[in-house]
């Protein structure tokens, strides 16, 4: 009675949900998308049959019915959209094609990076649009002056996003099949060709447009490169231009979500408005207006910071809460927040795999769940302690909502969050207003001073304040590892404590308990795994060597001296398999493949029982100095020596082409390896080799 009654959205979001986690993790196709539909209906019309014919006591039937209805259409839209123009018959050959500029360019150190529809070049179909793609252009001036909307005629050889290569590493293209991006290229000057530029008046060209021209006044405000890349990134949303070093400071510090325009963005411009718009609540007949006025301003801001997929997720769900509040009835805000999520999700159920769609939901969840509960504890008499505790609840909520997701993404946790967010989330608030407001009226020569003046250096003082946080001894908490299990059991043992803080049940602390020895076990078994292992890795990181030795939970990575001075990427390659075997830091050691570089490790290596040997063409020597029998050969560099005659001295179990070699040099050999039916493994076709031994 209590969930049909008081939470009806809240019940048919999650029937949805069961359809679409469905359709994403069990259904490979779009095949049966009629039959699905035909058993939705069906049910439909059976609810409400159900609910004339049926006695009072199988009064939860016809509610039963239609919520499996509802389920089957999230299967039916979320294997639809998944699989839409997702397979294509691509060749090694380039194909001409129709191309447009469907995103902003995105500048990167050697290419844009441009988002488009692609179309077909022939007669009958030229209207029709095959997919979308990430095409990689060339930087020159031609591909710097391209932009949204542009028409292109282009020569491109599309290829599939390929699956991590790496144990562990990021999983690009699912990321980009959550944006139903499947294809990508790269689109040298000459493949290409401009057409036009549409000519169509779409929201979002007035959206980019008016961005622009925001981003211009900022450029020529007098910021240094990293208050401006903050600036951009805090009021317009543009976070690509944030260096490395300021986003591990923010991430560092528990501030990162005040760097992603988001809820807290869209809830402060809501908080401000509505104080200013106060005055309209001493009529009831002015609520309306006020509803209005506060939705437009709140669309308005959506729409200058591009309808970024998290704005447009806050924007959606701010605007059922103020529907909700200034109706008579008395409305419920977790309804709100469930017709939100429905309605985001019926446009696109895809959405629920977003790390930001599941983050700001968790985070709203959980500030309205949690903040009541601990203000009514922490409530003081005088109005800047009572603020001072308001803020360190919200962050305390959000971050209780958000860290079973946040150490599951992004394996870290800082602890120092609630001494951040206290003085961040305040300046963060006085910024945005101070930024629009100089943003509004830059064009008043001594105004627009001085409110630039304090916005420079209230940003300039906040990044200091963060950086500062971020270096303390302590601040973070990295190389935490969660599984998908352990971080519902964990979302289950934070619904049960607050029962147990709400109403004090022996039910409640049961389950707890239950739910905490799980988790107890849980990680005493990984850890009881990782102290056992012993595993060696030949990583797949094109144009490098790197392998690694693991025992326990110590690490010997030997990577090429190239690899070990670019720190980023090879830790971008390597920093999963690490933390998911509990590794907070390997031995890095350098190695060198080249033959003009003189040999400053040993070669042969005895681990757990087997031996290993690594040749490159500066130490085949090692062939005729170990002629016993080697169990695994690891070939870098390209080895200028035959490998029937390596196999035959050394007789190994297999040979091991690292990803150092060039595709060309396999092919060289592939005639010898396949005739004598020598056992080899190829990292760059057939990504990391992984031994347990």
């Amino acid at each position: 009675m209590f969930l049909y009654h008081r939470y009806p959205y809240v019940r048919i979001l999650i029937f949805y949900l069961l359809g679409i986690f469905w359709g994403l993790q069990f259904c490979n196709t779009n095949n049966q998308s009629f039959l699905i539909l035909f058993a939705a209906a069906a049910l439909t019309v059976l609810s409400n049959i159900s609910a004339k014919l049926f006695a009072f006591k199988f009064r939860y039937l016809p509610g039963l019915l239609l919520g499996f209805a509802i389920s089957l259409l999230g299967l039916h839209l979320s294997t639809h959209q998944s699989f839409q123009k997702r397979e294509l018959n691509i060749s090694d050959t380039s194909k001409n094609y129709f191309f447009q500029i469907t995103d902003e360019p995105k500048e990167s150190l050697k290419s844009f990076k441009i988002l488009g529809d692609i179309y077909s070049l022939s007669p009958k179909d030229s209207t029709i649009q095959i997919t979308k793609a990430l095409i990689y252009f060339a930087k020159d001036s031609a591909s710097r002056a391209l932009k949204y909307g542009d028409q292109l005629e282009i020569s491109l050889r599309l290829k599939k996003v390929p699956q991590p290569q790496n144990p562990y590493e990021f999983n690009y293209k699912r990321y980009l099949a959550n944006h139903k991006i499947y294809y990508q290229a790269y689109a040298p000057r000459e493949s290409w060709s401009f057409i036009q530029n549409s000519e169509a008046r779409s929201i979002k060209k007035l959206a980019i447009k008016i961005r622009q021209h925001l981003l211009k006044i900022l450029k020529g405000s007098g910021l240094s490169e990293s208050e401006y890349a903050v600036a951009a990134s805090i009021l317009l949303g543009q976070n690509e231009l944030l260096d490395a070093e300021t986003r591990q400071d923010y991430a560092g510090a528990g501030a990162m979500h005040v760097l992603c325009v988001s809820g807290l963005h869209v809830g402060i411009i809501y908080l401000v408005f509505n104080l200013l718009l106060g005055f309209l609540d001493r009529k009831k007949s002015n609520l309306l207006i006020k509803t209005i006025l506060l939705i437009v301003i709140i669309w308005s801001y959506a729409l200058i910071t591009g309808f970024s997929a998290s704005v447009m997720r806050a924007s959606v769900m701010l605007s059922f809460i103020i529907i909700g509040k200034a109706s008579n009835k008395k409305g419920n805000i977790y309804n709100s927040i469930a017709a939100s999520a429905f309605l985001l999700l019926l446009i696109n159920p895809i959405m629920i795999m977003e790390v930001g769609f599941q983050l700001s939901y968790a985070a709203v969840i959980g500030i309205v769940s949690i903040y009541p509960l601990l203000k009514n504890h922490l409530k003081h008499s005088n109005k800047l302690v009572d603020k001072t505790y308001s803020i360190l609840i919200i962050s305390l909520a959000a971050q209780i909502g958000t860290f079973p997701l946040a150490i599951f993404y992004f394996h870290q946790f800082p602890f120092y969050f609630l001494i951040t967010n206290l003085m961040v989330v305040t300046l963060a608030s006085i910024i945005i207003n101070l930024g629009f407001l100089f943003l509004i009226i830059s064009g008043i020569p001594l105004i627009s001073k001085l409110i630039n003046f304090a916005f420079k250096y209230l940003l300039l003082f906040m990044n200091h304040y963060v950086g500062f946080i971020e270096s303390l001894p302590g601040s973070t908490a990295k190389a935490l590892v969660l599984n998908l299990p352990e971080v519902i059991l964990i979302y289950f043992l934070i619904i049960t404590l607050t029962q147990v803080f709400l109403k004090r049940t022996k039910l409640s602390l049961t389950i707890s308990l239950i739910l905490s020895l799980t988790l107890i076990m849980g990680f005493s078994y990984r850890h009881f795994i990782q102290l056992n292992q012993k595993n060696f890795f030949v990583y797949r990181i094109p144009g490098h060597t790197a392998f690694e030795f693991q025992a326990g939970k110590q690490s010997a990575l030997f990577a090429d001296s190239s690899l070990i001075s670019n720190s980023q990427k090879l830790n971008y390659h390597t920093q999963g398999n690490l933390w998911h075997s509990g590794i907070k830091k390997p031995q890095t050691i350098s190695i060198s493949v080249n033959e003009t570089q003189s040999v400053n490790f040993q070669d042969l290596y005895l681990f757990g029982g087997q031996s290993f040997l690594s040749l490159s063409s500066k130490n085949v020597y090692l062939i005729k100095q170990h002629p016993s029998p080697v169990d695994y050969v690891i070939i870098s560099g390209g080895v200028k020596y035959s490998i029937l005659k390596i196999f035959q001295q050394l007789k190994p179990k297999l040979i091991i082409f690292d990803s150092s070699n060039s595709l060309y040099y396999e092919q060289q050999i592939r005639n010898e390896i396949e005739i004598h039916k020598i056992p080899i493994y190829s990292v760059n076709q057939s990504g990391a080799f992984i031994l347990k031994l």
